[in-house]
């Protein structure tokens, strides 16, 4: 199960997290919106509010974030977008 990280500007605990959860929801979760659910449920629970997910097979996206709080990824082959807003 590899993934491949594309941008990451987040601390090396935040980054493990997201990676776990995100292969944890994947096998766990039946679609797109229940993966996003979860990985944001789990960054709002331990690192606060106001964390966005989003999670597919084929998307561009450009965001505006906290500082050290953003991460883009592929768990398998879905890709994975974690963002914190300030």
């Amino acid at each position: 199960m590899a993934e491949r990280i594309i941008v990451c500007e987040m601390t090396d605990d935040m980054r493990d997290d997201a990676i776990k959860e995100a292969r944890i929801a994947a096998e766990q979760k039946e679609s797109e919106k229940e993966i996003s659910q979860a990985i944001k449920k789990f960054f709002d629970n331990k690192y606060s509010p106001c964390w966005h997910c989003i999670v597919g097979k084929s998307f561009n996206g450009y965001v505006s974030y906290q500082t050290k709080h953003f991460i883009f990824f592929y768990v398998k082959q879905i890709a994975v977008l974690l963002y914190k807003m300030g």
